[in-house]
């Protein structure tokens, strides 16, 4: 049972907690998973080295739905 989830990109070396697509994760397979399972829950973005929150946030919100819609057109 998944209620939220911690996500962040990385290369698989190291936990980079890299903004998505900064990294190689697949975040198509990542989202479909998420909706064949009917996933309800809550995404906290785990990200490191980032100082201007601001810009940080708007990155962040265009990349959520980007993929989401991405996802539905699919």
């Amino acid at each position: 049972y998944l209620c939220h989830l911690h996500i962040h990109d990385n290369f698989g070396k190291s936990d980079d907690h890299s903004l998505p697509f900064e990294g190689n994760i697949d975040w198509k397979g990542f989202v479909k998973g998420l909706k064949e399972i009917n996933y309800q829950g809550v995404f906290m973005f785990e990200l490191r080295g980032k100082t201007n929150n601001e810009e940080m946030l708007r990155t962040i919100k265009e990349l959520y739905l980007n993929l989401f819609k991405e996802e539905k057109n699919d």
